[in-house]
This record gives C-alpha cells, structure tokens and sequence, in this order.
C-alpha cells in the first residue's frame, strides 16, 4: 500500500468514526424499487440519476411501508447523533419520537402549494444516506429550529467521501434540494431555481470554522479533528485532501399511470411509463445546468413518482405525525 492510499485509509476511518450513517437502512429495500436505466446527464464531475418506485398494488402506489419507514426514521431525522445515541430504553425512544413528532408539528407548512414541505426533505435524507451513503451534517429541520444562519435556506446537509480521478481524497458537502408537485417539469424547474440561490447563499466553510454545524454534530474535540480533516490548515495542508460543494435532488410528481389494461400488463409497463417521465425531466436538467451555470457541480438526482403528489404528500405527512 502507497503512503497516500494509506493516508487516505486514516481519513476515511477518521470521518466514518466521527460521522456514521443515521439512517435504519434494514427496510429501504423492501419500500423503494430501483428502475435500471441509461440516462446520463452528461457532466464531467462525478454525478448519478436515480430512479424508484414504491411498490404497487391494483395499479396504484402503496403508502403503507413508505410510511412505516419514515416513521422508524423520524427520530435521526430530526435530532443529532447525540440526542438519539442518549436514548437508549424503549421509554427513551418513545419519549423522543414523541418529541419529534411535536417539533414536526410546530414547524410545517400546511401552506406550500404542494412544493414538498418536510416530507420531501424527510426522502432526500433517507435517500442521500441510504443511496450515496454520505452522512448528514444537518437535516432541514435542525436547520429550521437551530436557525443556522450560514446554511439557512438548503433543505438539509451531507457530507460524501469520494475520490477525485487523480486518487485525491475528495470531501463534497452536499446541499439537498426537495421538491413534491404534480409535474415532474415544474418540480424539475423550481428546485434548479432553488438550487441556484442556495448555493449562492450558504456559507460552509464559515459555518464549519465557527463550529456553527458541528456543535450540533459531535463533540468539540471531534469537531476539532473533523475540521483538521476537512479543512486542513495552511502550514500542514495535506495535498490529498480536497472540499466542494455538490448537490442532492430529490423530485416527487405525479405519475399518470391510469390505463384500462389487466394488472399483469400494466405491472409489466410501468418502470417503461417512469422512463419515459425521466427522460423528459433529464432533458429540463441539462437545461438548467447550462443555464444556470452549474456545470461546476457534481449531482446526485432521486426521482419518485406518486399516485397524486400533492395531495398525497399532506396525507402522508399526516399519518406520520
């Protein structure tokens, strides 16, 4: 093994210590289908497009286990490692997930015209940590209740490992970017729009030298090591180290799926009628990008099609909380 692979094995084990996934991944499997696909959105920096379902039933989407799952997760979304660690009965748990649920209450948005609100924030953590494996720094609703000024705005906060094509060790602070609507072209646009101001706005490095993220995260002394990692001063700078921001997509929409066809058929044709939603979405991404001037960024795109997205999502945000 070379000096740098093992330089880059001690990083590695130092930020999987200090920031371990928060999600239950055990049931991830049984609620989302992968659709296998040869999109591309044709970027040089690492990126991927990801596509599922939830599993069906009379040609229409079941809720009961996508629930289910959100629900064994409520409580790593909304809380740090350290609140959730410090339960450790079954009471603890309870109490906790109660508290979670009532912190949900207080901060929804019955009002978002159907934009996603903290269900789709609630996927896209699941999603990034499950999918990419990059742990969260932040979740929307720690960000909501702290009011974490330099990061206000991003719909959550992950931190993924990867390498660079020159074998660099390569830190991307993920921004996430959620949206719920009834058309996956709308969803598409509005989340590119908010992606644009986000990345703009939000202020990691600052947020990091201040500890303003990791006091929420782990303790000072880790918080110490991890920024030492990260962000390794000037005098021992560690040419195998690199940070970036990238950014996380989740889009939920309405699939428009209703065919008077025998079940069997229509089950057989239905990751083909996702595709083909995809490829027009992918067609709306590659625009943005351009446009928008974000060819610079890696992407890492989740897309889910719902029976009726907006009104779906209320209903399901309501049986969860």
């Amino acid at each position: 093994m070379r000096i740098d692979e093992r330089k880059v094995l001690k990083l590695e084990n130092i930020i999987s210590e200090i920031l371990p996934l928060t999600a239950d991944t055990s049931q991830f499997n049984r609620v989302f289908i992968p659709i296998e696909h040869d999109f591309s959105l044709e970027l040089a920096n690492e990126n991927n497009l990801n596509i599922y379902h939830l599993r069906t039933e009379n040609r229409r989407f079941k809720y009961e286990d996508l629930t289910n799952f959100c629900v064994g997760n409520l409580s790593q979304y909304i809380f740090n490692r350290k609140t959730v660690k410090q339960a450790k009965s079954q009471a603890d748990i309870q109490i906790l997930y109660n508290r979670g649920r009532k912190q949900l209450r207080e901060v929804r948005n019955e009002n978002d015209s159907g934009a996603g609100g903290e269900l789709g924030e609630l996927l896209l953590y699941l999603f990034l940590e499950n999918c990419l494996h990059a742990p969260k720094l932040l979740s929307k609703m720690e960000i909501k209740t702290t009011r974490n000024q330099y990061i206000y705005g991003a719909d959550g906060l992950h931190l993924y490992m990867t390498k660079d094509k020159y074998g660099n060790m390569l830190y991307q602070f993920v921004i996430g970017e959620a949206k719920i609507k009834n058309d996956i072209l709308d969803a598409t646009r509005v989340a590119f729009d908010s992606i644009r101001k986000s990345i703009d706005e939000i202020d990691i490095e600052t947020a990091l030298v201040s500890e303003e993220i990791l006091k929420e995260v782990c303790t000072k002394e880790d918080a110490e090591k991890l920024i030492e990692v990260i962000l390794p001063s000037e005098d021992i700078a560690d040419k195998f180290t690199i940070s970036e921001k990238a950014i996380g997509l989740f889009i939920g929409y309405t699939g428009d799926y209703d065919e008077d066809i025998d079940n069997a058929s229509w089950n057989k044709k239905i990751n083909d009628k996702i595709k083909k939603d995809i490829e027009r979405a992918v067609d709306t991404i590659k625009k943005k990008i351009d446009g928008l001037s974000l060819k610079g960024y890696s992407f890492y795109c989740y897309y889910l099609p719902f029976n009726d997205a907006e009104k779906d999502r209320k209903t399901i945000m309501d049986n969860i909380i």
